[in-house]
């Protein structure tokens, strides 16, 4: 493409200049586009994983309902069973750290 476009030709002939012009215009420029695209992306990944995570939807209802004074005796210890389950599925040192005291 710099053959074929004299006024490039020029500017760029030598690969050096090339490859620092490059590396001048890529990295800025690809962070720029990295930034844009985390704080963009997150959100939506977030939104997703909110929507489709059927334990925690079933932790905040219970939340509420719990604040509410709607939740029974029953319902409270169906929801610790719940729980306990769940922690028991995680690795051993991580465990230690979700133990209720």
């Amino acid at each position: 493409m710099i053959e074929r476009i004299p006024a490039l030709a020029t500017v760029f002939g030598n690969l050096w200049i090339f490859a620092i012009g490059f590396i001048s215009l890529y990295i800025p420029l690809s962070i720029m586009i990295g930034y844009w695209h985390r704080r963009t992306q997150w959100k939506v990944e977030q939104e997703a994983m909110f929507n489709e995570n059927i334990v925690q939807a079933r932790l905040w209802l219970f939340l509420i309902n719990l604040i509410d004074g709607k939740v029974t005796d029953q319902e409270r210890q169906e929801m610790r069973e719940r729980l306990q389950k769940i922690i028991k599925k995680l690795p051993h040192d991580l465990q230690q750290e979700k133990k209720p005291n």
